[in-house]
């Protein structure tokens, strides 16, 4: 499997690309996001959009809250 986890900020902006072996899938198909971006600091407080790509297909997405 080629998996991709995309996280981007509501400006549209990269914020995280996870791929596989980066992440651990739980075995009812959740992934734990720490709420860092690619430089480990972490993000602000606010509303992230995420893409999951399988095989060069999305296969999911949708939205996340961050609140510290």
């Amino acid at each position: 499997d080629n998996g991709v986890v995309s996280i981007y900020n509501l400006d549209n902006t990269l914020v995280r690309e996870v791929r596989n072996g980066d992440v651990e899938f739980s075995s009812k198909g959740t992934i734990t996001w720490d709420g860092k971006d690619s430089e480990g600091n972490a993000v602000n407080n606010g509303v992230y959009i995420y893409i999951i790509e399988a095989d060069g297909r999305i296969v999911c997405n949708g939205t996340v809250y961050v609140a510290r």
